[in-house]
């Protein structure tokens, strides 16, 4: 006797299916996730994707913040555990921060690593002449920006609360862990 067996394919959808009780978007084609993540106990299952925006701001370590902005505005994607951010802030008055450290403030998501670090791709006007510039997690909810100076080569320095005066433009992409 002799069997047939049915040809397998590959799954093909014409529309959006809808996972973890999402509901399939009406428009387009793709994945819907339900608005909170439905998590999963599977690692290595994709349990969560989310964009959005958030609003950056430049505070002290010790107290403060920058107290006006000529606009600020951040981006995110969340795939799973990590969050790529993007957010260019433009100051108009920095009078108010205080401390040693200048803190990037008003993530989307809390900072699971704090071992967590990034670079700022542009940087004008902080009062420093800097050859890079780049985030380090100060805790869980900032990340603290620091550079190095033209001219050195390994030894970087926190930028200080007191330095965005009027004027400065700083913009950022990073990728950051969270818990959630």
């Amino acid at each position: 006797q002799t069997a047939t067996l049915a040809t397998l394919t590959t799954p093909s959808f014409a529309s959006t299916i809808g996972v973890g009780g999402a509901t399939a978007s009406a428009s387009g084609a793709g994945v819907s996730f339900p608005a909170t993540q439905s998590a999963s106990s599977d690692v290595n299952t994709l349990d969560d994707y989310e964009e959005g925006t958030w609003t950056p701001s430049l505070d002290g370590s010790t107290s403060g913040t920058v107290t006006a902005y000529s606009s600020r505005s951040g981006t995110y994607t969340k795939i799973g555990r990590f969050v790529q951010c993007t957010c260019a802030i433009d100051v108009s008055n920095s009078a108010g921060p205080t401390g040693s450290y200048l803190l990037l403030k008003g993530l989307p998501f809390s900072i699971a690593n704090t071992a967590a670090g990034s670079s700022i791709s542009y940087w004008d006007t902080f009062g420093v002449s800097a050859a890079s510039v780049g985030l380090s997690a100060y805790n869980s909810t900032s990340f603290a920006i620091k550079y190095v100076t033209a001219g050195a080569t390994t030894t970087s320095t926190y930028a200080v609360a007191s330095a965005p005066a009027a004027g400065p433009d700083f913009q950022a992409t990073f990728t950051y862990e969270t818990s959630t």
